[in-house]
């Protein structure tokens, strides 16, 4: 039996064919009717895109941000948590300078609000206890989209107290990942230039790697980044295995770490007397 061929290019017919057919101006008139179509269609897809992002906008403001609340309140009560979140994140941990994780021990709360329907974008808050950097109890960062996806920034001036302002010279953001600085150091970023940058001209959105990884992945679940990747929680340690005590990605220097290391030798040294009054 003879195998069905597969028709050539041209062999099927074409424009020219079909052309012959009905005519050059009838066939024009039919391909300008689907191309209206096909508009028609695109705009209906950019209308749904806009309902949805207004019930997400919806959704999240109504049940998301009650529960986002009630998240605050408990993280607040726990001891340096966003330092350690930050710190442990690698997109943040690159773009920070040693001095950023001392003012991060005051800080106490980080919240991403989402702009208002018709104004694509978001702001990041960051509350502060009393510290002695600034007198601000709050810096924000608002960033807005622009029809030629760029950002429009709008940031916090911070009142650094005299003496404390570190980040003069230090970069909001790098452009060019591979640009070095004049002597050919990689450049500094700091978070707190990032926090207090604002500029009339707009930046690119890739220039932006904070701000996103604060929005989709540090506010969403900021658990994931509060013990170091690869230490599991105490319950998953199953009975007969090692528990290994959390582990950050930075380490801490203060009074509280210095009493703790008083403490284990004083446990050790206790533990030795025990065991020369045992063998007496």
């Amino acid at each position: 039996m003879e195998k069905s061929k597969r028709p050539r290019a041209g062999e099927a017919g074409g424009r020219g064919q079909a052309a012959a057919a009905m005519g050059e101006e009838q066939l024009a008139d039919f391909v300008e009717k689907m191309r209206k179509v096909h508009e028609e269609l695109e705009e209906v897809a950019d209308k749904a895109s806009e309902e949805v992002l207004e019930v997400e906008r919806s959704f999240v403001s109504q049940r998301r941000r009650p529960l986002y609340d009630r998240r605050k309140e408990v993280l607040a009560k726990i001891p340096r948590f966003w330092q350690n979140v930050l710190c442990n994140c690698g997109s943040i941990r690159h773009c920070t300078v040693e001095q950023d994780v001392k003012v991060l021990e005051h800080l106490t709360s980080l919240d991403v609000e989402e702009n208002k329907e018709g104004d694509p974008g978001y702001t990041i808050i960051m509350t502060f206890a009393p510290n002695p950097f600034f007198s601000n109890e709050s810096l924000s960062r608002s960033l807005v989209m622009q029809d030629d996806l760029t950002l429009r920034v709008t940031g916090t001036r911070i009142a650094w107290k005299e003496g404390q302002d570190y980040t003069a010279g230090i970069k909001a953001y790098v452009e060019d990942e591979e640009e070095e600085d004049e002597e050919g150091k990689e450049q500094l970023v700091s978070l707190f230039s990032w926090l207090a940058f604002g500029d009339d001209d707009p930046i690119p959105v890739t220039a932006d790697d904070i701000g996103n990884a604060i929005r989709e992945e540090i506010f969403q679940n900021p658990l994931k980044y509060y013990h170091k990747e690869g230490v599991r929680p105490r319950e998953e340690v199953e009975e007969g295995e090692e528990d290994d005590e959390p582990e950050y990605a930075f380490e801490y220097s203060g009074d509280e770490g210095e009493e703790g290391e008083e403490g284990e030798e004083g446990e050790e040294g206790d533990d030795d007397d025990e065991a020369e009054e045992a063998d007496d």
